[in-house]
């Protein structure tokens, strides 16, 4: 890891010990709010999220290891789009690839499309089931609709189902209420050219709200190893909107939905086995766009929601193009049994159909996904000791087959007194093998031996079994007084048939024009991994202005595969995880119009192909009036040429610049 690194985390320290004294009153932020002083450390602890039970539960109250943004994070961190943002998690791995992709896992097996982790959207999937992964690039969330971030490390398959293995980063949006008038942004970086957007809010009378919102980005080429600029620049473009109808005193109806187009470029990488020699850059373009529709109704003792949703991803690269159109119903009830029960069962059925997809054996199919859950949360010592058990049945239908699987959860809760709590869970995941994995069918030239052609040849395994996680998780949260909390969680991890490429015995073919060899590899669950980590967030508020957040997570793996087997890519390449990650944030509200945030941010290296770096970030705003706020400053203030990643396929990383911005933001 760079020395560097030491001086920056040093020099962010010092920041945070920057301001001296109370303020009467600290700035409020452009929502109107009260700054830091809008919640406390006791009452973030009270915070409820969502996401992990799918019920209402107190943050504190959680047998799950679980981190939230706030919409006041978001705004304070500068972040102009979700990945961003994200690097504020414990155990969440954050990296940019290019100008346009990111990758971004939780606890291990980072990639350009992290498979493990399942990313939500108001409780609407943006996994893409062709590839196993999110393209963030095509999945923008304006951030100033966002009303919090709850990001779940762990399994989460029992409540929602496949692919929700090591994580869960669910993105809960602001509703048509919180979000009435007229808004107006605009970023201007080195990075990118001005970002629009806007947005306005109406209802009509007390029971129907609405918004439409509209927005517009374009980022500028980073940088290549020796400082030129590199071939990924890339633009995007959406418009949307949402409307929340309150038809009696028990019932409401959301329905939201959204259109965007994009594109650009990525630098290919001149060693991948099918560019021989024809391009440099790859250019590509999406589009698409969703609608969602909840009805969600509350009675004394239960409450149930149905939501129905349909999503159109349209995609075109260079080495692949077509659309995937998923339909997805989902319910789910929750009520209490007695004094002690508290019941949720649901299900949901995911219907997906390809259009054109290229390099697959078969195109145009149909596949599905059904699944039923059940859970009870039971008090063995009320208001102390609490046990959750779950059972998730699920039934994934490829290639004419039916794939049971049961992802079963429990979860034990012990919380001696109103400060501290203990937990701890045993869980069962699956990730059910792409399309891409099971279907493929991809030829590519390979140096001639002795003469001879010689081809390659990688084809899907129709019999693929889904990747399956054990897992052990324990934690403890505590509030020391009124000015410090405390969360800390370890897991280990035991994976089995991971999926992994494998060489098979080659073979001669008689062409037209003599003879030819084949080298043919294929995909094979086989692989098996053990990983263990670490992680740990604080939050302090040494004065009623001031407030530092830490965030650390430790973690390791260790890979085994049968010895018959000739892997392409070793096991430990599909890690890409740096081992330790800190992140130090600090914020203070100088007066009452003005703040200034600051954050060091510190990786260690991934082994062999990424060195470690550091990154600090400064920004300093101001509020104007009772809507506005204008602020700026300085991304990776101490590096003009950072690497966050490694390249994957045929994609060339891209280094970050030194990166200088203004915000303004103004509602009316």
């Amino acid at each position: 890891m760079r020395g560097g690194y030491w001086v920056c985390a040093m020099a962010g320290i010092a920041l945070l010990a920057l301001p001296g004294r109370a303020l009467p009153a600290p700035a409020g932020n452009a929502d109107g709010d009260d700054g830091l002083a809008a919640l406390s450390l006791e009452e973030l602890t009270r915070v409820e999220v969502t996401s992990v039970a799918r019920k209402d539960q107190q943050l504190s109250k959680v047998a799950a290891a679980v981190y939230v943004i706030t919409a006041d994070d978001i705004r304070r961190s500068g972040a102009t789009c979700v990945p961003e943002a994200l690097r504020m998690a414990p155990g969440i791995e954050v990296a940019q690839i290019t100008a346009n992709t990111w990758a971004i896992s939780a606890r291990g097996f980072n990639s350009r499309v992290a498979n493990k982790i399942l990313v939500l959207v108001d409780g609407r999937s943006i996994y893409n089931d062709l590839y196993s992964g999110t393209f963030w690039d095509q999945n923008q969330v304006p951030v100033d609709d966002i009303e919090r971030i709850e990001v779940i490390r762990g399994p989460g398959a029992t409540m929602w189902g496949a692919n929700a293995v090591d994580g869960i980063i669910s993105i809960i949006t602001k509703t048509a209420k919180d979000t009435q008038g007229l808004t107006v942004s605009a970023v201007a970086s080195q990075s990118e050219l001005p970002q629009a957007g806007i947005r306005y809010g109406g209802h009509k009378g007390d029971n129907l709200q609405y918004r439409l919102d509209a927005q517009f980005a374009e980022d500028l080429p980073l940088l290549t190893a020796n400082g030129s600029p590199a071939a990924d620049r890339w633009n995007s473009g959406q418009g949307g909107g949402r409307l929340d109808w309150t038809f009696s005193d028990r019932d409401t109806l959301t329905v939201d939905g959204q259109l965007y187009r994009g594109g650009g470029n990525e630098p290919m990488d001149p060693a991948f086995p099918l560019r021989s020699g024809r391009i440099a850059v790859n250019p590509y373009r999406f589009n698409g766009g969703f609608v969602r529709a909840r009805w969600e109704r509350r009675l004394d003792k239960s409450d149930f929601a149905l939501q129905l949703s349909f999503t159109d991803e349209g995609r075109a690269e260079w080495i692949a193009q077509g659309n995937l159109y998923t339909t997805h119903v989902d319910f789910e009830q929750h009520f209490a049994i007695g004094n002690r029960n508290d019941f949720n069962w649901g299900g949901d059925f995911r219907f997906w159909r390809d259009a054109g997809i290229g390099l697959l054996k078969q195109s145009n199919f149909n596949e599905s996904l059904a699944g039923g859950f059940v859970q009870d949360e039971f008090a063995l010592v009320p208001g102390r000791v609490s046990i959750t058990g779950g059972l998730r049945l699920q039934d994934f239908a490829y290639n004419g087959k039916n794939h049971p699987e049961v992802q079963p959860q429990v979860r034990l809760l012990w919380t001696p007194d109103k400060k501290d709590s203990v937990w701890g869970a045993v869980s069962r995941a699956v990730r059910m093998p792409s399309e891409v994995e099971r279907n493929l069918d991809l030829p590519f030239g390979l140096p001639a031996q002795n003469g001879i052609p010689v081809s390659g040849l990688l084809t899907g395994n129709p019999d693929l079994p889904g990747e399956v996680l054990i897992a052990y998780e324990a934690g403890y949260r505590r509030q020391i007084g009124k000015h410090f909390t405390f969360d800390l969680a370890g897991f280990f991890n035991h994976y089995t048939n991971l999926i992994q490429t494998v060489n098979q015995t080659p073979y001669f073919l008689m062409t037209s024009g003599g003879p030819e060899v084949i080298a043919p590899e294929t995909y094979q669950g086989s692989g098996g991994a053990n990983t263990h980590g670490l992680e740990v967030s604080g939050s302090w508020n040494p004065r009623r202005n001031v407030r530092v957040q830490v965030a650390y997570a430790w973690e390791d793996a260790s890979f085994g595969a049968p010895p018959s087997l000739t892997l392409t890519t070793p096991p430990g390449q599909i890690w890409a995880t740096p081992q330790h990650v800190v992140n130090v944030r600090s914020s203070w509200d100088v007066s009452r119009h003005w703040s200034l945030d600051s954050s060091v941010y510190g990786v260690t290296a991934i082994e062999g192909r990424v060195p470690g770096y550091s990154r600090v970030d400064v920004r300093v705003a101001r509020k104007i009036g009772e809507g506005g706020e204008i602020s700026g400053g300085v991304q990776n203030l101490f590096d003009n040429r950072q690497l966050e990643f490694v390249g994957e396929d045929y994609v060339i990383s891209s280094y970050l610049r030194r990166n200088a911005f203004a915000r303004v933001i103004w509602r009316f």
